[in-house]
């Protein structure tokens, strides 16, 4: 899923944890995991709403002010004008980091065991 450059830093921090979209037909689904920088969104719901569901509470969690600014933003996406009865998907979600990955062997500087290493035995070590 795309979101604002001015969103991200609100999503990482759990600030905003729903969005909503005027997709022809849902576009994210339920335990969809999508990448959102070094980490990624978990789909928590996606539901069928219209603008005027819309409430301030959730208006907040999506990062606006009130609900005719979520529909403002709607607007500015190419998406059709929406009206009170606009049918609006309203997807909730949760920021989670990627771990980073270990890399202690690599920075081990006791060798590996020989068989670890794909080891094998010098040329003649079975015989000529």
């Amino acid at each position: 899923m795309l979101f604002d450059a001015r969103d991200r830093e609100r999503i990482r921090a759990g600030q905003v944890t729903l969005t909503y979209r005027a997709w022809r037909a849902p576009q994210a689904k339920v335990g969809g995991l999508y990448r959102f920088g070094e980490g990624r969104i978990a789909v928590e719901s996606v539901t069928t709403v219209t603008a005027a569901d819309i409430t301030p509470e959730d208006a907040r969690l999506a990062g606006y002010t009130d609900a005719d600014a979520v529909l403002t933003a709607l607007t500015r996406r190419k998406a059709p004008a929406a009206e009170p009865d606009t049918a609006l998907y309203r997807v909730a979600f949760r920021y989670e980091p990627l771990p980073v990955p270990s890399r202690t062997r690599d920075l081990d500087p006791t060798p590996s065991p020989p068989a670890s290493r794909g080891w094998m035995p010098p040329p003649g070590a079975h015989g000529p």
